[in-house]
C-alpha cells in the first residue's frame, strides 16, 4: 500500500502508542468490532462513547469496501477472543475485516489465489480510513479533546 506524505509511516505507527489493530481473516465480509462476549453494547468495559466510536469508525470502513459493521457478538459469542482481549486489557481500538467471500459457497475459509489481489484491492481504502484515524479514533465522534486532549 502506498501512504502519502499526510500519513504516518509503517515505522511511526507500530511504535505509536495509539496504533489501532486491524486483523484480516475469511470469509463472511465482515467488519466486527468488541465485544465478542456480550450481546451488551455499552457494558463493564466499555462505555457508550467507546462503542459508539468502534460502531462509527466500522461503519465508516465499511462505506468503503461494501462489508457488513457489526459488533463480533452479532456474528456468535466468543469468550477469550484476541478482539476482547485488545480493547479489555490493553485498551486498543480494534477490528477484524471477515473478508472474501460472503458465503462458505465462494470458497469459504479457502478462497482461490485468484481473487487475493482483487480482494486485497477491495480492502485498501477502509484500512487507509482506520490508519487515518490511529492518532484519535474518537474523532469520529467529535470526542477527540474528551480522550485525545
Amino acid at each position: 500500500m502506498n501512504l502519502s506524505s499526510s500519513h504516518f509511516s509503517e515505522q511511526e505507527l507500530l511504535e505509536s502508542p495509539s496504533f489501532r489493530r486491524g486483523g484480516c481473516q475469511t470469509y463472511s465480509e465482515l467488519i466486527l468490532w468488541p465485544f465478542g462476549h456480550t450481546y451488551d453494547e455499552a457494558t463493564d468495559g466499555m462505555t457508550r462513547e467507546e462503542y459508539d466510536t468502534h460502531r462509527a469508525l466500522g461503519e465508516y470502513m465499511a462505506e468503503a469496501n461494501g462489508y457488513i459493521p457489526q459488533q463480533s457478538s452479532d456474528l456468535y459469542i466468543t469468550d477469550g477472543s484476541i478482539n476482547d482481549w485488545l480493547w479489555g486489557d490493553q485498551g486498543i481500538v480494534n477490528y477484524t475485516y471477515e473478508m472474501y467471500p460472503r458465503s462458505p459457497w465462494g470458497g469459504g475459509f479457502y478462497p482461490p489465489s485468484s481473487v487475493i489481489e482483487r480482494e486485497t484491492a477491495r480492502n485498501e481504502e477502509a484500512v487507509l480510513r482506520l490508519l487515518d484515524y490511529a492518532d484519535c479514533p474518537y474523532r469520529i465522534i467529535g470526542e477527540e479533546e474528551a480522550y485525545c486532549g
